[in-house]
């Protein structure tokens, strides 16, 4: 038999944060993140827009603890 617990971290591993950029590509503007992009969007403004959706909905996103308690 074995003796001792298995305890948990005191605190949570460092994660990378996320963060959306517009890049012209494609004879328009892409909306990337790691590398990944999006197809390309013909107004700089929208891509600009939807990038900063997407940013506002991964930092909502990360603020929440396990079980939606903030």
């Amino acid at each position: 038999m074995m003796q001792g617990y298995a305890s948990a971290p005191d605190r949570p591993p460092a994660v990378r944060p996320l963060r959306y950029a517009v890049r012209r590509r494609g004879g328009g503007w892409s909306v990337v993140l790691n590398g990944c992009a999006t197809r390309p969007l013909a107004d700089k403004a929208r891509a600009q827009a939807l990038a900063r959706a997407l940013q506002a909905e991964a930092d909502g996103l990360r603020h929440r603890a396990p079980g939606g308690k903030t």
